[in-house]
């Protein structure tokens, strides 16, 4: 879209340009948040290369009015595996958890789910947890949906190796994390016919209504 075909509106808003300091090679898979103080986050991994034990994830902060993002702080550091695709979720009583993944060098029918909380907003973390709930191979990639009846939605996709094979990405496909009880709690739904189906990304499906629409990234 050219700035000809955007609305007057939107078209006379004033754009900044603030480039985000890489600390590695390789950086992939960002994702931003705004937090509950008006700050712009940003996550991701770097490293070498993707699936390589010396992938770890990364965030910075762009404070409200500022043009300069923060330098990069590594929020994850485990030597024997490549940690990738980190989230983040505000929750409503004001904590802020990270959420990402970490599978043993290149195989991702081995991966972990991992979390850990900021009470600061990202300023400092506490300890890294896995989350127990999420069986070896499962990925996440978007942000958990808090849902009109209060249940936390987190979009899951599992790698799945064929029997006696390495995991190639044939038998990947999607599954919800629900949780009722403020994460303390999941329960694994399984999202039927999602064979190939992965990076699944949760919206409402109409205004007010409790229909859900969720779109996927084909692995064909």
């Amino acid at each position: 879209m050219t700035p000809g075909q955007l609305s007057p509106q939107v078209a006379d808003l004033p754009r900044l340009v603030a480039d985000i300091p890489s600390a590695r090679v390789q950086a992939h898979a960002a994702n931003l948040m705004v937090l509950a103080d008006g700050t712009l986050a940003c996550v991701w991994f770097g490293g070498s290369m993707e699936g390589r034990s010396d992938i770890c994830v990364f965030m910075s902060r762009l404070a409200p009015g500022s043009t300069q993002w923060s330098a990069p702080v590594q929020l994850s550091d485990d030597p024997e595996r490549s940690e990738q695709n980190p989230i983040l979720f505000p929750l409503p009583d004001g904590s802020l958890w990270l959420l990402h993944t970490a599978q043993q060098a290149g195989n991702q029918d081995t991966a972990l789910v991992r979390r850990r909380i900021s009470h600061d907003n990202g300023l400092s973390w506490g300890p890294t947890e896995t989350l127990a709930a999420a069986p070896a191979g499962t990925f996440v990639r978007q942000p958990i949906q808090v849902q009109a009846d209060g249940s936390w939605l987190l979009p899951t996709f599992r790698c799945r190796p064929l029997p006696g094979q390495a995991w190639d990405g044939s038998l990947d496909d999607s599954a919800v994390l629900r949780s009722t009880d403020q994460g303390q709690s999941w329960k694994w739904i399984e999202v039927p016919d999602s064979l190939g189906c992965v990076h699944m990304n949760i919206v409402p499906a109409a205004r007010g209504g409790q229909h859900l629409l969720a779109f996927f990234r084909s692995r064909w």
